[in-house]
């Protein structure tokens, strides 16, 4: 009399258990890293845009001036994307300071912009902000 086969019905189930938290972390890594690399392109792009901004504008200006004027064109070209440089998180720095002695056509003026960004992952591995920089020099005109 032959033998009834072995009964396997839950063995798929169990290798999905094991295996999905696993799965959700390396998806939720890879989200991360794209959500980062996109970030750090808009940070970029801003930061290249606050450069030109400033190298225009530094031979008639005050540093209390230009900051303002600098951090909203930088937060306006961040506005298409999911990214909001408008907010106390983000940092805006000029090199060197705006004021009628930096001023020199020619010199290279630089922009740098921090922005603190949310990780999703950050809830699994416990720190939930990195930062992202980017910087950009322009010449003074």
């Amino acid at each position: 009399m032959p033998r009834a086969p072995h009964r396997q019905e839950g063995q798929s189930l169990v290798e999905l258990a094991l295996l999905l938290p696993v799965l959700m972390l390396i998806f939720a890594g890879v989200l991360d890293l794209g959500r980062a690399f996109q970030a750090y392109i808009t940070v970029a792009n801003a930061a290249r845009e606050g450069a030109r901004y400033a190298a225009f504008h530094m031979n008639d200006c005050t540093d209390i001036e230009l900051k303002p004027n600098l951090r909203s064109r930088v937060a306006n070209e961040a506005a298409g994307s999911n990214i909001d440089l408008s907010t106390a998180a983000t940092i805006v720095r000029l090199e060197p300071p705006c004021s009628p002695e930096n001023y020199s056509p020619g010199d290279p003026v630089s922009v740098i912009v921090e922005h603190s960004f949310q990780l999703i992952t950050g809830l699994i591995f416990g720190s939930d902000t990195i930062m992202i920089s980017a910087s950009a020099a322009m010449a003074q005109f």
